[in-house]
């Protein structure tokens, strides 16, 4: 389950602020080819699911473990996001 990859999808929707929690990747968006990799060496061995990055897949199950604490750091996260999407949609313009 891969975050967030730099796609047509992501990019021509990056204007609306519903796609904030898209940004709120520290390093930016994957590429799609990191993604298709870790796709292909999933195919040779018996990892069913992985998550990318790999810090993502703990903050959810944290998140889903203790929801009175991940509501407000949602909310954190949402609002760090919709920095990072305007100010990459006005560096795309």
């Amino acid at each position: 389950m891969p975050g967030r990859a730099d796609t047509a999808l992501v990019r021509d929707e990056q204007h609306n602020p519903g796609t904030a929690m898209l940004f709120t990747q520290p390093f930016g968006l994957l590429t799609p080819d990191r993604v298709a990799d870790a796709a292909v060496a999933m195919l040779a061995g018996r990892q069913v699911v992985r998550s990318l990055p790999a810090g993502r897949a703990a903050l959810m199950r944290t998140g889903a473990a203790l929801p009175r604490v991940a509501l407000p750091v949602l909310g954190l996260l949402r609002a760090w996001g919709d920095r990072r999407r305007a100010a990459a949609t006005r560096a795309r313009t």
